[in-house]
């Protein structure tokens, strides 16, 4: 009988590490692991949550991930669904749109403080928008994806635009 557990338990043990380490939906989706994403989004309920509560909604949302929200969604990710706070995916994109916005509306006071007129601010503010990266405070992205889930909220309560 010894001589046969010790097999079972060994293979239990290598079974338990796999599962650990296998991917998931949650890690393909905080590592922007898209086609992992689309093999596990058919096998996994699309609305699971990470151990802080966030859904895969939220999460894809707040990374920037365009691509990962639009398939959560396809495959009926529900946006409506509130964290721990009581916030919606949407929500909680919105309030990354304030907080940049809050810093961008500090930098300029900063530099008219400085004695700059608002031609000098704006020339300023301009020339540090890295023009080479075609969207590198990825807000632009986060529209779409806020666009993306406010259509997906008025679908899901019946209220066409």
């Amino acid at each position: 009988m010894k001589h046969i557990c010790i097999p079972i338990v060994a293979a239990l043990w290598a079974l338990l590490a796999f599962a650990q380490d296998a991917p998931n939906l949650v890690t393909s989706v905080q590592h922007g692991d898209i086609p992992t994403l689309r093999i596990m989004v058919d096998r996994d309920n699309v609305d699971t949550r990470d151990s802080s509560g966030l859904t895969l909604l939220m999460i894809a949302a707040e990374l920037g991930d365009e691509e990962a929200v639009a398939i959560l969604l396809e495959h009926g990710a529900r946006p409506e669904l509130r964290d721990r706070l009581g916030f919606t995916a949407l929500d909680r994109l919105e309030s990354i749109f304030r907080r940049t916005s809050d810093r961008i509306s500090e930098t300029e006071r900063a530099l008219k403080a400085q004695g700059l007129d608002e031609a000098q601010v704006a020339r300023l503010l301009a020339a540090s928008a890295a023009p080479n990266e075609p969207d590198p405070s990825k807000l632009g992205r986060m529209k779409r994806i806020a666009l993306l889930l406010q259509e997906a909220q008025d679908a899901e309560h019946g209220q066409d635009d």
